[in-house]
């Protein structure tokens, strides 16, 4: 993960995988996370999701996936998103 991800706090986007396997690892919980975070820190977030990526496809490993302003953010947990959003 890019440690150095600069947040935009003016408007922030975010598509989360909600595809199979990133729901079974838990993209539904950093969906969580986001809104509360957006709704705490009152952050113009773009939230949206998509069926899948693909990703996971491509190498093992990567699941639960989201990308944040065009950067991937691979093997996503709530704990990755608060660390990212401060």
């Amino acid at each position: 993960m890019n440690t150095d991800l600069k947040i935009n706090k003016n408007v922030t986007a975010i598509c989360v995988c909600i595809g199979q396997t990133c729901k079974s690892l838990g993209s539904q919980e950093i969906l969580k996370e986001i809104r509360k975070i957006k709704e705490k820190q009152r952050i113009a977030i773009d939230l949206t999701y998509q069926n899948c990526f693909s990703r996971c496809e491509h190498k093992d490993g990567l699941c639960p996936t989201l990308k944040l302003n065009n950067e991937w953010i691979d093997n996503a947990t709530p704990a990755k998103i608060k660390e990212i959003f401060g």
